[in-house]
């Protein structure tokens, strides 16, 4: 992991479950959500990874690498769905929503912070002190992760009410 700026952006369709991840206007990766499911794959500059929840609700995301089918880490989500950890070879990481709003967030170590993220539901970008891939990555998992939430907790008020 090294120190250095890099700015990416993303975008998906609406109804799409598949961010395309860019550096210049190029697609150097992408996170694709299976729906219904509790695994996603994510692929950035060649290297693909897994994202797979322990359980259909769960909090708990593993993190595997997939040249290896290791796991290499870990992310939780707390109860309120505004905060994780992550855990990445032996590093915790912290993730956390920024506003009300759901569209900015970022991630920080004990002392720094990494990673910025501002969203819409269908883009966004990617401000980074870091080039850690999976640490990235992970960011996205947890975003989309927190869109999920809230689209259920709007069907369920919807149904409700």
């Amino acid at each position: 992991m090294t120190d250095s700026k890099i700015k990416l952006t993303w975008n998906k369709g609406f109804l799409s479950n598949t961010y395309y991840i860019k550096s210049n206007d190029q697609t150097v990766g992408k996170y694709n959500d299976k729906s219904l499911s509790n695994t996603s794959y994510a692929t950035f500059k060649n290297k693909n990874y897994k994202f797979k929840a322990k359980g259909f609700f769960s909090q708990t995301t593993d993190i595997i690498d997939l040249s290896n089918d290791n796991i290499i880490g870990e992310i939780t989500h707390n109860s309120w769905f505004n905060k994780a950890k992550i855990c990445l070879n032996g590093k915790i990481y912290n993730f956390k929503t920024d506003n009300f709003w759901n569209t900015k967030h970022s991630i920080y170590d004990y002392e720094n912070s990494l990673i910025k993220y501002s969203n819409s539901y269908t883009s966004g970008e990617i401000n980074s002190n870091t080039d850690n891939d999976v640490l990235i990555l992970s960011g996205l998992c947890a975003i989309n992760y927190y869109w999920q939430v809230l689209f259920i907790v709007f069907i369920l008020l919807i149904v409700i009410l």
